[in-house]
């Protein structure tokens, strides 16, 4: 799994890795950022230009450099971190690029209903109507496998600043309980 892309002031970064896949056996991992594949520069494209280039290429060859962690978003975050959905599905106003990033992987890991929980408890604590402690204790609970558990890097970016500390505190004491090893390898 990747994120990032120039819309949203960065490079492109792994997020996931499957174990015993391909990249699992190739070495990649959580934190590369992908420098070229196939010769061609991962400097300046866009999220979608790199999902196209994986999908259309069977070989690749790629080069990386280990930061070791995914940066944040250099994007600004609206007020309120997540665009809320009201039950019926209708938008209640424009997405910021970094929730829709949030959005886009969220849907791909999550069945139908885990996402409009999802949607809701990050519109509960983006109107403070949730403390950070209840937050991330339902959102460990909806994350509950490895593959699911990669959400965690994007929803940070949802985070407001003074809860951070508290956020990564809670998410990556518990990773490392949940999963048997620290998600962070520094």
């Amino acid at each position: 799994m990747i994120r990032g892309g120039v819309e949203y002031g960065l490079g492109i970064f792994i997020t996931g890795v499957d174990k015993d896949s391909v990249a699992d056996r190739a070495g990649l991992m959580v934190g590369d950022q992908i420098l070229e594949v196939n010769g061609q520069s991962f400097m300046e494209v866009t999220h979608d230009e790199a999902v196209s280039q994986f999908k259309f290429h069977k070989r690749m060859s790629l080069l990386v450099r280990d930061v070791g962690k995914v940066p944040h978003s250099c994007t600004t975050v609206e007020p309120e971190p997540w665009d809320a959905y009201s039950p019926t599905g209708v938008r209640t106003r424009r997405k910021c690029p970094v929730s829709a990033m949030v959005e886009e992987k969220a849907r791909s890991l999550l069945p139908r209903h885990h996402f409009a929980n999802l949607s809701y408890y990050i519109a509960e604590y983006g109107a403070r109507g949730m403390t950070i402690e209840a937050f991330v204790s339902v959102l460990l609970e909806m994350l509950d496998t490895p593959e699911k558990h990669t959400l965690v890097t994007e929803i940070r970016e949802l985070i407001f600043p003074e809860d951070r500390t508290r956020y990564d505190e809670l998410v990556y004491r518990r990773g490392r309980d949940v999963y048997g090893d620290p998600l962070d390898r520094h």
